[in-house]
Order: C-alpha cells, then sequence, then structure tokens
C-alpha cells in the first residue's frame, strides 16, 4: 500500500515538501527531510512532530483519498490525518486506546522502531509539552484528526531541546540538540 504526505508551509501558502510511496518509506523521508528544513518546524519538539506524523500515517483511513497533511503556521505545526475517530473520543486517546485500521501497518512502523504500538503515543506527546507552558491538542470530525503541535517560545528561540533529569531518576537522561 502506498502513501502520501504533504507539508505546506502556511507562512507563505506553498506547498513545501510531497512524500510518496511506502508508508514507512514516506515516514523515513520525511524525518529526514525535517532534519534539513529545522527553520520551519524551530519550537516544536522533534519527538512530538515524528509521533505525530507517523501516528497520522498509521491511522490514515486509506480508502479517503487525500494525504496526511503537515501544515506549518506561525503559530505551530498541524497535522492531520484523514479518518475519523471511529467511535473513540479525544478522550480515549489520551487513555492510550488505539485501533489503527490497518494492523499490518502498525506492525511495519514497530518493527522499524518508528512506533511502539502500545498506544502511547499521544500520551508521550503531551509529556513533551509538559514544561514548556502550554500543551498539544486533538480534535476530530467524522472524517479527519488533528493534532496541533504549538511552538514553544523557549524552544522557538534557540531550537533546541534541553532535557533535564526527572527527580526520581538516578542519573540524567542526556541533553540532546533538536536535529530536525
Amino acid at each position: 500500500m502506498a502513501g502520501t504526505l504533504r507539508v505546506a508551509d502556511g507562512l507563505n501558502g506553498q506547498a513545501a515538501g510531497d512524500f510518496t510511496g511506502g508508508e514507512t518509506a514516506v515516514y523515513r523521508r520525511f524525518a529526514d527531510w525535517t532534519m534539513e528544513h529545522a527553520v520551519l518546524f524551530a519550537g516544536v519538539p522533534c519527538e512530538a512532530l515524528l509521533e505525530a506524523t507517523a501516528n497520522a500515517i498509521i491511522h490514515r483511513d486509506a480508502t479517503l483519498r487525500g494525504p496526511v497533511l503537515v501544515k506549518a503556521f506561525a503559530s505551530g505545526i498541524e497535522v492531520v490525518s484523514l479518518g475519523g475517530l471511529h467511535g473513540l473520543t479525544p478522550d480515549d486517546l489520551l487513555n492510550g486506546v488505539s485501533l489503527p485500521p490497518n494492523p499490518a501497518l502498525l506492525d511495519r512502523f514497530v518493527s522499524n522502531g518508528f512506533a511502539r504500538g502500545t498506544g502511547s503515543g499521544l500520551t508521550r506527546i503531551m509529556d513533551l509539552y509538559e514544561t514548556t507552558g502550554t500543551t498539544a491538542a486533538v480534535s476530530a470530525t467524522t472524517n479527519s484528526v488533528r493534532l496541533i503541535l504549538p511552538r514553544t517560545p523557549s524552544v522557538a528561540r534557540n531550537a533546541r531541546i534541553i532535557r533535564f533529569p526527572d527527580p526520581g531518576r538516578d542519573t540524567p537522561p542526556p541533553a540532546t540538540a533538536d536535529h530536525r
């Protein structure tokens, strides 16, 4: 099955990138592309962007025509996937309920290390925003799901994410640059 992902620069109203092919190849090329176009995604945690994009590809309803959309705006990034929640609510997603329409596609993403397959993606995204003073948001219609990843002022200033140790951990996690 082939997938399509389109990146749109909402700041100037132009398409910034189109990716087609097998879903895992599309995701891998997009992830590489984000590093080359970091300024477009400045202020958004890289892990959140990649997790949201993987989720959008995995949960996209392939019976609906149209690409996964990644739209960049001054306020943040929106990731839109075709296909609704199929009876779930946004709160169900936050509780880790996951109903991918194509379990084999999920398995491919898990085997490539692009997803965990545990229903924890949205929770991880929310956790990445926990200390930033802002939060990601999810909205859904009958035929689409949109995840809004706001730009965080502290990250936007220098386009880096630095991880501080959790109070309960013996060793701090490594500080990492945001390599979008």
